[in-house]
């Protein structure tokens, strides 16, 4: 029995019909046709395509931008029972224009690929066709497995290049130095951003930090991006980090071996990469900690004065030196744990106390004592 296909005249004109779809930069073409240029339909075929995203970097590094253009391309099989396969995407054929306008003219191509055979929905247009910061328009038509081509998709689709990154910043000196551990146990991180390379006023908009006891930065126990500096080139940035003998998220430990490391971008979003800066080992545990008292409390001038050491020692060590100074003290110096001294004259005196743990660690410790007149003299007289 002969089988018969039936179009509607609705079929028939949806067919014919050039279609620009528009959602967001996404511009669709319908009609079928032997050339983009020439539309014819064929039943068996039934596609549509859709023009996508223009990717593109922040800023180019080579000599010439080289945008990706993207499409897609959705088949489908007007008729299941006709034996025949859903149309698939064989060729394109692209143009790009700094003239293309409205009206779907494109006078002076700056790329016209000419019919291309490939399946893939995406193009980058080679290096040396195109210019930064310059608007074009773009359109694309696609050619499926019945060999029918698509019209042209809205020639209205335009992107702006984006322009040279003119070299990448960079990070150097950098320096990490140990602070005092008596006072606050913590690292101190230093880097001078630099962009020689760049326009005129091209300032750092970003920089990372990281510090990890692991050299592959695997799991760093410091991880910070600031973004939004507009720092002028050259500028010093700086970090702290501080040591905890139980470390918390955004602190390192003591007695361990560290690497560090830090990446600068600037406002036209060139990067450094990572820049890695000597490793550094942390305090073996924590410093003493002072503390004393005296007896008594406010002693007069020439007053007998005992002072006892509180002082408290970690990692396991054990307090193996003491080192006191008095200000118009009498002995001004002593080396015991519990010295008991004089002060030959009145009013506010500083006391230090330094004291050095079993493993050479050391802090001092200051404190300041209000020394009295001194007592009257005083002797028994027998009444009358």
């Amino acid at each position: 029995m002969e089988k018969k296909i039936y179009f509607s005249i609705i079929d028939w004109l949806k067919l014919v019909i050039l279609a620009g779809v528009v959602s967001g930069v996404v511009l669709c073409s319908y009609v079928f046709a032997q050339s983009p240029d020439s539309p014819i339909v064929i039943p068996t075929s039934a596609f549509e395509v859709c023009t996508d995203t223009v990717e593109q970097p922040v800023c180019y590094s080579g000599a010439f931008p080289t945008p990706t253009l993207n499409w897609n391309f959705t088949g489908s099989d007007p008729d299941p029972n006709d034996g025949n396969p859903a149309s698939s995407q064989v060729g394109f054929w692209i143009m790009v224009d700094n003239n293309g306008g409205d009206s779907g003219t494109y006078p002076s191509p700056e790329v016209n690929t000419g019919e291309v055979s490939s399946s893939a929905d995406s193009y980058t247009v080679p290096e040396g066709l195109l210019q930064f910061n310059v608007v074009y328009a773009w359109k694309v038509a696609v050619k499926d497995n019945f060999g029918t081509w698509s019209g042209w998709t809205c020639a209205e689709t335009k992107f702006t290049t984006n322009g040279a990154c003119y070299g990448n910043p960079t990070a150097s000196d950098l320096s990490v130095s140990a602070g005092d551990y008596c006072a606050a146990a913590a690292h101190y991180f230093s880097w001078t951003y630099s962009d020689p390379a760049g326009p005129p006023g091209k300032k750092e908009d970003e920089f990372y930090f990281q510090v990890d006891n692991n050299s592959d930065f695997s799991s760093p126990e410091v991880d910070r991006a600031y973004t939004g500096l507009n720092n002028p080139s050259p500028t010093v940035n700086n970090q702290t980090v501080v040591v905890a003998e139980s470390p918390g998220a955004d602190q390192i430990g003591y007695n361990t071996t560290y690497y560090w490391r830090v990446r600068v971008v600037n406002q036209q979003g060139a990067d450094s990469g990572w820049i890695q800066g000597n490793s550094f080992t942390t305090g073996l545990h924590r410093y003493p900690s002072i503390n004393f008292s005296w007896a008594p409390q406010s002693p007069s001038q020439e007053e007998d004065v005992l002072f006892a050491d509180q002082s408290t020692v970690y990692g396991g060590a054990f307090k193996s030196a003491w080192s006191w100074t008095f200000q118009n003290g009498n002995p001004a110096v002593s080396s015991q744990q519990n010295p008991t001294i004089k002060f030959i004259s009145n009013r506010s005196k500083t006391v230090t106390l330094q004291v050095t743990d079993s493993d050479g660690l050391a802090c001092p410790g200051s404190k300041t004592v209000n020394v009295g007149f001194p007592l009257p003299d005083w002797r028994e007289i027998l009444p009358f």
